[in-house]
């Protein structure tokens, strides 16, 4: 089992949430240095990208987790690649969150495609998001062993005799 983490990488568009510092804005987890928020109604904000990945193997799960702070969890909805995540704020301060997505990321080409932008519905509370992740869980295709020496090799660079015996 091996797992991966996937920041914001690119601001896609401009939307109409506030934005603070430089972007992408929510690329990690430094507000008030840089992130974005809104204190309007019906609003969206800018559309994301992800970091991409060579990475191949048998994915198991995938969570999107943010970084946000709303009034209640109706304070804004995720859209990610057009799907909608349903209610998704936090009902308080600055905290961390995440959603279960593996039904609609289910392929490595899917990740490496995912958007994701805030909605804000007809509401008056004030509600911002700092930082989003893609957390992939996956059984690696690559098997790798511990040679007598100590590093790591792939399976595709055996070499007869580099392999101590342990434990029998």
């Amino acid at each position: 089992m091996a797992t991966l983490s996937l920041y914001v990488d690119t601001e896609e568009s401009i939307g109409a949430w506030t934005t603070a510092g430089s972007t992408p804005y929510i690329d990690t987890q430094n507000q008030p240095t840089a992130y974005i928020y809104s204190t309007g109604r019906n609003s969206d904000s800018g559309v994301y990208s992800f970091q991409g990945t060579a990475q191949t193997g048998t994915i198991n799960y995938v969570r999107i987790y943010y970084y946000a702070y709303g009034v209640a969890t109706t304070n804004f909805a995720i859209v990610l690649s057009g799907s909608n995540l349903g209610n998704s704020a936090p009902a308080g301060s600055w905290q961390w969150l995440y959603k279960d997505i593996s039904a609609i990321l289910d392929t490595w080409n899917k990740i490496n495609a995912t958007t994701i932008y805030f909605d804000r519905p007809n509401t008056t509370n004030d509600a911002g998001v700092d930082c989003a992740y893609l957390y992939v869980d996956y059984a690696s295709s690559t098997a790798y062993y511990k040679t007598i020496e100590g590093s790591f090799v792939s399976t595709g660079k055996i070499i007869k005799g580099m392999f101590k015996k342990v434990g029998c």
